[in-house]
């Protein structure tokens, strides 16, 4: 499972996917058959460990069995077919994966308007390459064209928008909360973000 962690924040700040949705994906995919579910992020400004404590993320994981996913170790995943990136030092836990789960939240962006499924996945780049990132594609048209290329590299099964509290404004962490009432499901993160 992949919420958005994006920095150490109480749920009702709306800068990660709250532990309730997080939850109700968890106890959906453990009644599936799932046996072996793990979750994670990689935060743009603290340990995943704190950010996920802060978020409520945590304590909902621990109460379902879910254990975190390594996180604290990379390796390159090699995408020869990209348009933009031919590889990506992500996390281990990518690449362990049987399957990706997206569980994004509805935010705008500063540099891509909004954050949503697509951009969520950037959590899969280890540490200080995601900074990196925004050196080597400083422009939105460059980045996205990085995440499509990522999205290929990493292939999540299904994306989960958690749009019930969004952001608006100054996204993705200083933006305005706003009530609308929404989950947005789809094995297409173009047409989550769409909606």
């Amino acid at each position: 499972l992949k919420p958005n962690l994006l920095k150490k924040a109480d749920p009702d700040q709306v800068i990660t996917t709250h532990p309730s949705v997080f939850s109700a994906v968890g106890r959906y995919l453990k009644e599936y058959g799932c046996k072996e579910i793990r979750y994670g992020d990689s935060p743009a400004m603290q340990s995943f460990q704190d950010t996920a404590r802060a978020s409520g993320m945590r304590q909902a994981a621990e109460e379902l069995g879910i254990v975190p996913g390594n996180f604290t170790e990379h390796t390159v995943l090699k995408y020869p077919e990209g348009k933009t990136a031919k590889e990506f030092t992500v996390s281990r836990a990518v690449t362990e994966a049987d399957a990706i789960v997206n569980i994004c939240k509805m935010k705008t962006h500063a540099l891509e308007r909004i954050t949503g499924a697509v951009k969520n996945m950037y959590g899969c780049i280890h540490g200080t390459h995601k900074a990196a990132g925004h050196a080597v594609y400083p422009s939105a048209t460059h980045f996205a064209s990085m995440l499509c290329d990522l999205h290929g590299a990493v292939k999540p099964r299904l994306h989960i928008m958690d749009g019930i509290v969004a952001m608006e404004g100054n996204g993705p962490s200083s933006g305005t909360p706003v009530s609308m009432g929404l989950l947005l499901f789809s094995e297409d993160p173009v047409a989550v973000d769409t909606v």
